[in-house]
């Protein structure tokens, strides 16, 4: 794997997930949600693929989530930030999301460490030139997939060839002999896979005891 094969992947923000902010001099925010879908989409679903623990440390009106970011199944990569966020709002009453934008805050700067809206870090959003073309570029028409449809039409086809053959299949060599043929076609739909393989392995069973009645 290339070292920045991630990072690559990852980089570019969509502008629709992302909001300016006039405070503190201007800078852009990213959804939060939008990026734990871009991080599930590239692991697997949070516990399984990735996910993250944290702990909450309050010092001098500051929340603080000190947070070990995981990926993989064994949870060996680890990233490791803080976030932080103060207790209380400017005009003095209490922030009750402190430890929820605590907790997002170091979420987002673990995922930037990986490359995730590495754009947005780098101040390429400050050119409003950058996030223009980005516009531009969603709106460009996508093209068809007409090849990705026709091979899935014909994986539906010779699905529906097998199941026909077998459910017809009257002797244990005609059964054995679609049990073959099944075997050097590769059928990505899983379900579908499961269905066929059920079926041959139940028809063979069928007939093998047919045979050992007549014997």
């Amino acid at each position: 794997m290339n070292n920045t094969e991630l990072w690559d992947k990852v980089c570019t923000t969509d502008p629709d997930h992302t909001k300016h902010v006039n405070q503190r001099g201007g800078f852009t925010t990213i959804d939060a949600y939008h990026q734990i879908h871009n991080a599930t989409a590239v692991f697997g679903p949070v516990g399984k693929g990735w996910g993250w623990d944290y702990n909450l440390v309050f010092q001098d009106g500051i929340l603080i989530a000190d947070m070990t970011m995981w990926w993989g199944g064994d949870r060996t990569q680890v990233v490791r930030q803080c976030g932080a966020r103060s207790t209380h709002k400017r005009n003095g009453s209490v922030d009750e999301d402190a430890a929820k934008s605590a907790v997002t805050d170091a979420l987002t700067k673990c995922l930037s460490y990986l490359g995730f809206n590495a754009d947005v870090f780098l101040g390429k959003y400050d050119d409003n030139k950058y996030v223009q073309n980005l516009r531009q570029e969603k709106q460009k028409p996508q093209p068809k997939r007409v090849e990705q449809k026709r091979e899935q039409s014909d994986e539906e086809k010779t699905f529906h060839q097998l199941m026909q053959r077998i459910d017809s299949a009257k002797t244990l060599e005609e059964a054995t002999a679609v049990g073959a043929d099944a075997s050097q076609v590769q059928i990505n739909n899983k379900q579908a896979a499961q269905m066929l393989d059920d079926r041959i392995r139940g028809k063979i069973l069928e007939l093998s005891q047919g045979v050992l009645n007549n014997g």
